[in-house]
């Protein structure tokens, strides 16, 4: 049977924290030599918190509480932590997937974890760019349908191709309120799948 998935570009009103939608792991700021990138924790009370604000065009930067930096796309293509500059390599989508199941994109891209740092990287639909968003830490333990429906996805066939033609062709830009899972229950019968597309566009640091 196959199964069918419904993404949507969400607008975060709260603050959060990123957990690896597998594991018991979240993103974190950590230092390279002079500079601030993601990394991997394993400590939930230590783990980030952040914000997300939505641009006028649908687009939105992500921020660690009480700074004035954002996420920031190098020409290597590391996601680090640098002042806000408007550019388009700075500007992020959480995209929902299935409950408590999310992309983070950009410029067509996923936030993929590899080798401890967090990269974009071709949207695959894999374990490595998945990730559950924790409003509170009660959060925490009620995350149970994450791992069943991981069991499930398989990076390729339609489940895939819908996903990377979603983020290549189209640019429907939806608000939707954080836990917003009844509303696509209520709505999955009738209402097509949102998504977005974001030009290609030169990242620089």
């Amino acid at each position: 049977m196959r199964m069918l998935l419904a993404f949507i570009v969400i607008s975060l009103s709260e603050q959060f924290k990123i957990k690896h939608a597998d594991t018991e792991s979240f993103i974190c700021i950590g230092k390279n030599g002079h500079k601030q990138i993601l990394v991997e924790c394993k400590d939930r009370i230590i783990a980030t918190e952040f914000g997300h604000e939505i641009t006028n065009e649908g687009l939105g930067f992500i921020f660690p509480l009480g700074k004035s930096k954002v996420w920031n796309t190098t020409t290597s293509l590391q996601v680090e932590i640098r002042k806000k500059r408007g550019r388009k390599n700075q500007l992020y989508n959480i995209v929902f997937v299935l409950p408590d199941l999310y992309l983070i994109t950009s410029q067509g891209a996923c936030v993929t974890f590899i080798s401890s740092n967090y990269f974009l990287n071709k949207c695959n639909l894999t374990n490595d760019q998945l990730f559950t968003i924790i409003y509170n830490d009660e959060e925490v333990n009620q995350m149970t349908e994450t791992k069943k429906i991981l069991n499930k996805i398989t990076p390729l066939g339609p489940a895939f191709e819908t996903l990377q033609k979603m983020i290549e062709d189209n640019k429907i830009i939806a608000r939707h309120m954080a836990r917003a899972h009844k509303y696509l229950t209520e709505k999955q019968s009738n209402q097509l799948p949102l998504g977005f597309n974001e030009t290609s566009l030169p990242m620089g640091s």
